[in-house]
């Protein structure tokens, strides 16, 4: 059999990654924040995009499952809803069984404000005010501590504090970087390690389980040996940490479960995590004839429009070949962000219609 070598000609279609279609499939997997920057960083990049300012927008889709169709059951309805005057809205509503929706208007001679205008936040987006481990150390240091220069030094070591509530520095370090004695510094340490939490202000772990081992009145010589030998627990060697610290198997396991009972991270309970909200893209309704009403949140919606009137001015004024092919640019950048903006929010409905629909 021999074998040639020969250069054929077909026609074929392929899908082809253009940078366009790139750039649009991460528009899709940005998040609300995400995108919402990207709109704001095009916006101010672009002198052809505006932001669209409307007060009723957004597209929905109705799914009646309560009815026969021919095929399955389901009938989809896909309609686009813009600017929609107020006439214009259906009324599906039962308004028998749902709370008013109008603005929330207090008795007479109540001191709360009325509702009306979306002036007050949600219960949602109010967080809590949580106190933070410094605040709580400042705090009781106002209570334990008149002296102006000793209240200065210990505002100063509150602020050493790592995040564990450990020392970063030393009592020779702290003095010089203060300017102060040394002696002054341990007066102002002894008294700042009687704070609650027990155990910040250590200088390592050993120091912080010793520091609640002593409020605990436990701090014995046997107890301050197995702190010294902590590498024994390391290695899983508790014959040797036992001879170590002179007791027998009974009081080595009481001891063990001591240890295990302290916190090595004592400013843990003072973590302030801040509180993230995540705001729905898609919006669903029960609908009076059965079904469900699907439409997009305008609210998430960042909506941009090419400003054409601009365009045209901008236009007539260009006159060197480099300012024409910028505004020709920015043209193609603002057209493709509209059509990819609406593109995303039609796959998004599309694929929230689908799931329900399931």
């Amino acid at each position: 059999m021999a074998l040639t070598t020969r250069l054929d000609f077909r026609q074929a279609q392929a899908p082809i990654m253009t940078p366009q279609l790139q750039q649009a499939i991460k528009l899709l997997q940005m998040s609300n924040l995400e995108l919402a920057a990207f709109v704001e960083t095009a916006l101010e990049e672009n002198p052809l995009l505006e932001r669209e300012e409307v007060l009723i927008e957004g597209d929905s889709v109705e799914i009646n499952t309560g009815t026969k169709a021919d095929d399955d059951g389901d009938t989809v309805t896909l309609t686009k809803r813009e600017n929609l005057g107020l006439d214009e809205v259906p009324l599906e509503t039962d308004y028998t069984n749902v709370w008013q929706g109008g603005p929330l208007r207090p008795a007479e001679g109540s001191a709360l404000p009325p509702h009306g205008g979306n002036t007050a936040p949600g219960i949602e987006q109010t967080v809590a005010s949580e106190t933070t481990l410094r605040e709580h150390l400042n705090e009781q240091l106002n209570l334990s501590i008149s002296g102006l220069t000793e209240r200065l030094v210990g505002r100063a070591i509150i602020d050493s504090l790592d995040d564990r509530g450990f020392l970063t520095m030393s009592a020779e370090e702290m003095a010089r970087q203060l300017g102060s004695e040394i002696g002054l510094i341990e007066r102002v340490l002894d008294i700042l390690r009687t704070f609650e939490p027990t155990g910040v202000f250590a200088r390592d772990l050993i120091e912080c389980f010793a520091l609640q081992l002593a409020e605990r009145n436990r701090l014995d010589p046997a107890m301050q040996t197995m702190l010294q030998n902590l590498k024994y627990l390391s290695k899983h060697d508790l014959p040797g940490l036992r001879r170590a610290c002179g007791v027998n198997e009974e009081d080595l396991a009481d001891m063990l479960s001591e240890l295990k009972a302290l916190d090595p991270k004592p400013s843990s309970a003072y973590e302030n995590s801040s509180v993230e909200y995540v705001t729905a893209d898609v919006l669903m309704r029960p609908k009076k004839s059965g079904g469900w009403e699907i439409e997009l949140n305008s609210d998430t919606l960042p909506r941009v429009l090419l400003n054409r009137a601009y365009y045209a001015e901008i236009t007539s004024l260009t006159k060197t070949k480099d300012d024409k092919v910028f505004v020709q640019e920015r043209l193609q950048a603002a057209n493709w962000l509209v059509r990819a903006l609406d593109q995303r929010a039609q796959t998004i409905l599309q694929v929230a219609t689908e799931i329900i629909r399931q």
